[in-house]
Parts: structure tokens; sequence; C-alpha cells
């Protein structure tokens, strides 16, 4: 019986250790290429109505952005959002900060996210990027959604990978990042 024991103990770790090193390579290859973000080819709501999808105001140098492909349940992505109100906050005390919900497109479902989204209680811009550009032009971001919560720098670099939401440690340095790199802003 411990022999048993002992070889599934054995066995669970070497597969812990295995996804451990495959997740590493797999956010290693994320960092190697800035990813292209081009916000003209998405367009961007807020609440009921469309904006230029720009960010107005201060400079932004670091940006997490939050993204769901096709395959996911928009609709379930969308009324979820509200979990994300304490990150969205930081844009508040972080000069600099914003937070970039993206949500993956087939052609022509772009009216039928807009009017999901206009049901929704959150008041942050939302991109709706029809024919999921961000995949296309980032071969280097993985299909795998465990990987679709980045934060970039001002030139667009990958520096932390991972939802804050789901782990703590990401959290955790997300907060460290900003007070790091950002200044404060003053209420």
């Amino acid at each position: 019986m411990r022999k048993i024991l002992y070889i599934l103990l054995s066995w669970q770790l070497l597969i812990s250790c295995s996804f451990a090193n495959n997740t590493r390579k797999t956010i290693e290859k994320m960092e190697e290429e800035p990813v292209i973000m081009d916000c003209r080819r998405m367009s961007c709501w807020v609440s009921d109505s469309i904006a230029d999808g720009q960010f107005q105001g201060h400079e932004v140098k670091l940006k997490l952005v939050v993204f769901a492909d096709s395959s996911r349940c928009s609709s379930c992505y969308i009324n979820s959002l509200y979990q994300w109100q304490r990150i969205i906050d930081f844009e508040e005390q972080f000069a600099g900060f914003k937070v970039m919900f993206i949500l993956g497109a087939k052609k022509g479902d772009t009216e039928r996210l807009s009017e999901e989204i206009k049901k929704s209680t959150l008041s942050h811009p939302i991109y709706i990027d029809e024919g999921q550009n961000i995949l296309t032009n980032n071969p280097n971001i993985p299909r795998e959604s465990l990987y679709h919560t980045f934060l970039l720098d001002d030139n667009n670099n990958i520096i932390l990978v991972g939802s804050p939401l789901h782990n703590e440690t990401i959290d955790k340095l997300l907060l460290q990042i900003l007070k790091e790199k950002l200044k404060p802003t003053t209420l």
C-alpha cells in the first residue's frame, strides 16, 4: 500500500513540476515580443454608446489587458466584469494606469455583443475585437485563457501574466509594480 501511495505521489509531483515548467516557458515566449494593440480596429463601448477607443487624459504607462476570445461565453464575460471594480479603482489611484477589457468576437457578432454591453452595469470601456486581431497579430499569446490577462508597459511589452482576481501572488505583484512605476494620484 505504501509503495502505491509513493508511486502516486511521485507521479503527481512529476506532473505538477512539468506543468510549472511549461507555464514558465510559455510566459517567457509571451515576453519576447511587444504586443500589437491596434485599438483603431476595435470598437470601444462604454455602457450604451460607442467611444473613440483611445485612452483619454494622462499618458498611459501601464495597461492591464483582460482578454476573452470568441470561444468564451461573451455574455458571461460581460456580466462578470463587475468583479474587476477593485482593480479598475487603481486607475484613480495611479496616474498612467488603465484596465483594458477586450472581447474577441466572430465576424458579424459586434451588434449582439454591443447589446450585451448596454445591459451591463459596468461603466468602463469594453473593446470588441471583431476578427480577434489581438491573437492574429500576436502569435506569442497562447490560445489558452490562462494567459489572457497581462500587464503591458508603455512599449507594450508584457511584464506580468495572470489574473489578480484569481491569484493572490499576481494581485500583490500588480500592486507592487504600480507603486514602483507610477506615482499615486492626489485626491
